[in-house]
């Protein structure tokens, strides 16, 4: 039997609000209009409001978050924008989804949640017909409800199961290398024991998997624990090739995975994104004795010291002329957020006399923007590089035949590919060293 909630978003007769419209607020939005549920959103970044305004569902960002939902001139009608965050405490918007940042940089921070927050305890002296749900979809650190969202509120007259119900929902989405997203279920929970099934319900109406735990300070940890595992794994085959540099420690984890059903991690540059990099001091952050968690800080800080050591590499083989492709953190999608790239052209900034950059998803002036870096065509211009770093797989560096690549790296020495997507070339018709991390000799 649906509750209250449910059954006034599905009839109109009441509204979302989604507080954030980055990667995961944007999504939501995508699919509760497409379900026909009325929303109204708002953002700190005035850019955000303007562009959705002007074009709902933008055809060159979130394409693996929102690939699936059909366009609709109608669909529009489904959506308030508003221009502050002060405009979603209405009467007529029973649930609130949080979806600001959580960290600066890699750094976790509860700046963005609690601004958001000050502004959302002014619906204490809002007249409605059930408590309005504070939903939290934003990563936390380990314990904030306790110490500091729960405190907040009740200081301010908002006491959950009362007036207010608060339920969190730990979303973690996957990529794979085509930039497809696979939507993990969702891990919800709430403070109160009747709020949990408001929040999966409301998670449901999108068609989203749920998983309900009785304990929301297990929501609030578990996706900073899993992210961290996939840290460590991919730290652990590094550290393996770094050990063993003269072996083929790709073919070894292969054999291995295989064999004991182990995850298979590749040797790479490192880990990027808006998670994994900052998993771990989410969890050291929340943890009450954090001296225990030894191996989520080494990780933590070898995984962040990889593009330095690819950085090494390049300059170890006296690189004069380095061309990078690619400043996603991941192949087919537009997402630099902790890219490994940027923190290896960071490293070698000052330190080689020319760096340049190429990646289809980005303009030129944005990675100017990004990364204060000129551009060059691909693949006309690779002809200028002594070296070339690979740094993700996109569609457009895989699709160019042997002979043109052939062709214009004549005049390269080095081949660094984290993805390995021309490791299948013939490089002995060339003079290039072409290297992948964790294969023999990769690192001299």
């Amino acid at each position: 039997m649906m509750t209250k909630y449910g059954e006034m978003l599905l009839s109109g007769d009441a509204k979302l609000g989604i507080w954030g419209i980055g990667y995961l607020g944007y999504s939501d939005l995508a699919k509760y209009v497409a379900g026909g549920i009325k929303c109204v959103v708002s953002d700190y970044n005035p850019e955000r409001l303007k562009r959705l305004q002007s074009e709902f569902l933008p055809s060159d960002i979130l394409l693996g978050y929102l690939g699936h939902v059909q366009k609709s001139s109608n669909i529009s009608r489904y959506i308030e924008v508003k221009e502050t965050y002060h405009g979603l405490i209405d009467p007529g918007i029973l649930v609130h989804i949080i979806s600001v940042p959580t960290q600066s940089e890699s750094t976790p921070s509860n700046k963005w949640i609690m601004e958001a927050l000050k502004v959302f305890i002014g619906i204490k002296d809002i007249r409605m017909s059930v408590p309005p749900l504070l939903l939290i979809e934003s990563s936390l650190i380990p314990g904030t409800l306790d110490r500091l969202i729960l405190p907040f509120l009740k200081e301010n007259g908002l006491v959950p199961g009362e007036n207010v119900m608060v339920g969190i929902c730990s979303r973690t989405d996957w990529f794979d290398e085509n930039g497809r997203l696979f939507d993990a279920p969702r891990i919800v929970s709430a403070v109160t024991p009747d709020a949990i099934e408001i929040v999966a319900e409301i998670m449901g109406i999108i068609g989203a998997d749920v998983i309900k735990t009785s304990d929301y300070r297990i929501a609030e940890l578990v996706k900073s624990v899993e992210k961290s595992y996939s840290q460590a794994g991919m730290t652990m085959a590094n550290q393996l090739a770094m050990a063993f540099p003269d072996l083929d420690i790709q073919e070894m984890l292969r054999l291995a995975a295989g064999r004991s059903r182990m995850p298979f991690f590749r040797p790479g540059f490192g880990s990027g994104g808006y998670d994994v990099p900052s998993a771990a001091q989410y969890v050291m952050e929340g943890a009450n004795t954090p001296e225990y968690l030894s191996v989520f800080r080494e990780t933590n800080y070898a995984d962040l010291s990889m593009p330095k050591m690819i950085a090494d590499v390049v300059l170890r083989n006296k690189a004069q002329r380095v061309g990078v492709l690619g400043i996603s953190y991941k192949s087919n999608i537009k997402v630099a957020a902790m890219s490994p790239a940027l923190r290896m052209i960071g490293s070698l900034k000052g330190k080689v006399p020319l760096i340049m950059c190429y990646d289809p998803f980005y303009t030129d002036d944005e990675i100017r923007d990004i990364i204060g870096l000129d551009t060059f065509r691909f693949p006309d211009g690779l002809g200028e590089f002594d070296t070339l770093v690979i740094s993700v797989g996109h569609r457009d560096f895989k699709r160019v035949p042997w002979n043109i690549l052939k062709e214009k790296l004549a005049d390269c020495r080095l081949v660094m590919d984290n993805m390995g997507i021309w490791k299948d070339k013939n490089w002995d018709e060339t003079n290039v060293s072409y290297r992948q991390v964790g294969t023999p000799g990769w690192n001299k």
